[in-house]
């Protein structure tokens, strides 16, 4: 309501300007700012979001809006075309990202700086027991630990990350448990899969098949530590170069027959222990609800690569 009422306000404002001025009255970038500005409000009211191709990508409605109540900050309190340019300038971005930013099919692409936010780690059982699924795919190689899904913090910590070509699965228990579990090539797609229970050890399976175990104790994890996929959440040089699809989170061990059938990675989201599924087959925005409509992950600068 507070946002309804502050945008009338300043429509009101703006139209009651235009009816004691004359056009004449305004400079052209002031001039330039209004017609975007309703430009902006006019895809807003009119343009439905949704999840299926060719709709406008959920959430997209509300990063415009931001940039409209900004729009509207500055024609309200600047009398400087310098201010009114850069508000056009950017208001133009919005609209143009705007437009582009609709549900198709592609493969979400993480760098420096992308991340895919599924939340404080204390939403979901990490110290007992889990299994974590995906697809990934690396086009580079870096020196040091980049990470893939973690939720590392001070000393505690649970993570699959990969250290150049050597992919590895981590769990800090007052000590750090775990290690390289195998090697893996450059642009090439790869299933993998780690399970962990308290007290009892850790498995890690490439494409279906078991290939390491260690031993372990309860895992440490700070509850409020966000779970991330692309980087680690207290280190922004640790992002992983390449593709992530069909992330799937279990609230328990998945056996190694399950493993080696969840490579096919066609779940409907009813699946029993199955706490999360993300395809990333479709980009539908910048917030993601899952499979099982329980949770919701927050990218962050992830381009979409075209679909294969």
């Amino acid at each position: 309501m507070k946002r309804i009422l502050k945008n009338f306000a300043a429509v009101l404002c703006a139209a009651l300007i235009c009816c004691a001025c004359s056009d004449d009255d305004y400079t052209e970038a002031h001039r330039s700012l209004i017609a975007l500005i309703r430009q902006a409000e006019t895809l807003v009211a009119e343009s439905v979001e949704g999840i299926e191709e060719g709709d406008i990508a959920p959430g997209s409605k509300k990063i415009l809006q931001t940039r409209i109540d900004q729009a509207y900050y500055i024609m309200n309190n600047t009398s400087r075309e310098e201010g009114y340019q850069n508000a056009c300038k950017q208001l133009e971005e919005a609209i143009k990202a705007f437009s582009g930013n609709i549900v198709k099919a592609g493969i979400p692409y993480f760098n420096a700086g992308s991340k895919m936010n599924l939340g404080p780690a204390g939403d979901w059982n990490l110290t007992e027991e889990l299994t974590w699924e995906m697809k990934v795919r690396f086009d580079e190689f870096a020196t040091g630990d980049q990470n893939i899904i973690s939720c590392e913090q001070g000393k505690g910590a649970i993570m699959i990350r990969n250290n150049g070509a050597n992919l590895q699965f981590y769990v800090n228990d007052g000590g750090w448990k775990g290690g390289t579990c195998c090697k893996i090539e450059l642009n090439k797609w790869y299933h993998i899969a780690a399970t962990y229970k308290a007290n009892v050890g850790m498995h890690f399976y490439l494409d279906g098949q078991p290939v390491k175990s260690f031993m372990c104790g309860k895992a440490i994890v700070e509850p409020t530590c966000n779970l991330q996929l692309g980087t680690a959440p207290s280190y922004s040089n640790r992002y992983m170069r390449g593709n992530i699809q069909h992330v799937s989170i279990w609230a328990d061990v998945r056996t190694p027959e399950e493993v080696a059938a969840d490579t096919a990675c066609n779940f409907t989201g009813s699946e029993e222990g199955l706490e999360a599924y993300w395809p990333l087959t479709l980009n539908v925005g910048a917030e993601i609800t899952d499979k099982t409509g329980n949770r919701v992950a927050r990218m962050t600068d992830i381009t979409w690569n075209d679909p294969e």
